[in-house]
């Protein structure tokens, strides 16, 4: 019997970038999507990415021309839509201006409404006009926790039903590690000795790094037996500079490790050799660090704020993210009291596991087919017959 073989479009210029959370994403999406249905389009743009596992196979990728948003969403995009004859185009938060197809949207949070003074000014009325506009007119969104739909709802009015949640997992290379060599080797990477107190997630504000920084000095001005390190991993992204005038006469510098971006194979190591991971995070749509720390088997202290109550389900402390002293005192019940740091090592691991890659990219094969079968009769563009 003969079937149609329809033409997605994917916007994959997060690959390549090391902008960890969107970047995970849609890599472990793409790798996981029925290929027996549909026909892919991957675009890229070479001049600041790249499309990394894909580039050497027979995906094919189409090459944007101009980074500037400006250009690219309502001259470029629309063009290669039409071009590329797709009969669906899947991104991530901000559509382009025109498409002659539906269009799918990951929007993993909305952030920016709520805390406009994480970003600049720019940057945040560009997102709220952007993603405002692709929330109304997207065929489907895709989000990644239920709390990040129930946000959607309430802020821009959008329909329950138009709001599918797939959840965030993680990559096969976050779990324990039992070789001490590795350990040994990556803490002599990064200089790291002894006990360590961890930290992942780019260096932006939402992330909470100068009230970290505060909690750790309390702990180091209380609790003079522990000398555990503070290392955080993460690259520069925007208004960092908050950090480092945390940094600036900070009585405990020399045990603060900032490592930059680190490579994806020391990453996994990393967790596994500290003692204790913290995310303070002031708002997340999902908190992919969290969940890549269980795996690991190190117990995890985040906060009780937006999505990560739902994605730690009981398996981590959970404090206010604006009281240094909570966060503070999660750090030392993991340090100070075996059985309870075993008792999350173990729930952590275990929850974990109620996570699949492979279960998200079915969930967005199913998405797309349900908004092609939803279509209004119209003269099919990239269809073939197969």
């Amino acid at each position: 019997m003969e079937r149609k073989l329809y033409r997605i479009g994917i916007d994959a210029q997060a690959i390549g970038t090391n902008f960890s959370g969107n970047e995970v994403y849609i890599k472990n999406v793409i790798k996981n999507l029925d290929r027996s249905r549909f026909d892919y389009r991957l675009f890229v743009n070479k001049n600041y990415n790249y499309a990394g596992d894909f580039s050497e196979t027979d995906w094919k990728t189409v090459e944007f021309k101009t980074r500037s948003p400006f250009l690219r969403l309502p001259i470029e995009f629309p063009h290669l839509i039409r071009r590329e004859k797709l009969d669906l185009l899947h991104v991530q938060y901000t559509a382009p201006y025109f498409a002659d197809c539906p269009i799918v949207s990951t929007i993993h949070d909305i952030s920016f409404e709520h805390y406009p003074e994480f970003f600049t000014r720019k940057e945040a009325s560009f997102l709220k006009v952007g993603i405002r506009k692709t929330a109304k007119e997207a065929a489907r969104i895709i989000t990644v926790s239920e709390y990040s739909k129930q946000d959607m709802i309430d802020t821009y009015g959008v329909p329950e039903e138009k709001i599918a949640v797939t959840y965030n997992s993680i990559d096969e290379a976050f779990r324990a590690v039992p070789d001490a060599s590795q350990l040994t080797a990556v803490r002599k990477k990064y200089g790291i000795e002894g006990e360590y107190i961890l930290a992942v997630g780019n260096l932006q504000p939402r992330k909470n790094i100068p009230r970290l920084l505060e909690a750790y000095k309390r702990i180091r001005l209380e609790n003079p037996d522990i000398r555990a390190k503070l290392v955080v991993v993460g690259r520069k992204a925007w208004m960092f500079g908050g950090i480092f005038q945390s940094l600036a006469d900070f009585p405990f510098l020399s045990d603060v490790i900032l490592t930059d971006y680190v490579p994806k194979e020391d990453l996994p190591l990393l967790y596994n050799a500290a003692d204790v991971f913290v995310y303070p995070s002031i708002f997340e749509g999902f908190g992919l660090p969290v969940l890549e720390s269980m795996a690991c088997g190190t117990p995890v202290v985040t906060s009780n704020t937006s999505c990560l109550p739902e994605i730690a389900g009981g398996a981590a402390v959970l404090v206010d993210p604006l009281k240094e002293d909570e966060i503070a005192a999660g750090i030392v019940k993991l340090l100070r009291e075996p059985r309870t740091r075993q008792d999350y090592m173990a729930k952590g691991l275990a929850r974990a596991q109620d996570f699949s890659w492979a279960k998200t990219g079915r969930q967005t094969s199913a998405i797309y087919e349900s908004v092609l079968d939803e279509r209004p009769a119209r003269r099919t563009l990239g269809a073939q017959t197969v």
